[in-house]
C-alpha cells in the first residue's frame, strides 16, 4: 500500500489554542478551538451554540502560543464538516487567513514551530 502523501501547500503545526469571535455570532459559552496553523490558515473546532447563519467572513482573536499575545486574523471559512456524535462540537473547518495583525507575531509562531531563528 503506497503511503499517502501530504497534498497541502504549507505545513499544518498542531495545536490547542483558542479563538474568540469578534464579529458577535457565537452566542454560548464554548469558544473556538484552534487545532492547527500554517503560513496561509487555520484549522478549527466550531462549538454547537456557534452561529453560522449568514456571511462566512470570519474576526477573530487568535491564541496558539501560550507565551505569545494573541493575534486577530480576518479571513474566511473554505470548508466544514459535520461531526456526528461528538459532545462539545458541531463541525470542524479551516480557515484562509486573508489579514494577520501583527504579521510580525505570526511569522515569529511559524519560525518558532519550524525551527527556524525568529
Amino acid at each position: 500500500m503506497k503511503e499517502r502523501r501530504e497534498q497541502r501547500e504549507h505545513r499544518r503545526f498542531p495545536v490547542n489554542g483558542t479563538a474568540k469571535d469578534l464579529t458577535g455570532r457565537q452566542t454560548g459559552q464554548c469558544a473556538l478551538t484552534v487545532t492547527d496553523f500554517s503560513r496561509e490558515g487555520i484549522g478549527i473546532s466550531i462549538p454547537h451554540d456557534y452561529n453560522l447563519i449568514g456571511s462566512n467572513e470570519l474576526e477573530l482573536q487568535v491564541k496558539v502560543l501560550r507565551e505569545m499575545p494573541p493575534v486577530r486574523i480576518s479571513g474566511t471559512l473554505k470548508w466544514i464538516k459535520v461531526l456526528e456524535g461528538d459532545e462539545d462540537f458541531a463541525m470542524i473547518g479551516g480557515v484562509e487567513c486573508k489579514e494577520i495583525d501583527p504579521i510580525q507575531r505570526w511569522r515569529h509562531m511559524i519560525n518558532h514551530n519550524e525551527g527556524l531563528p525568529y
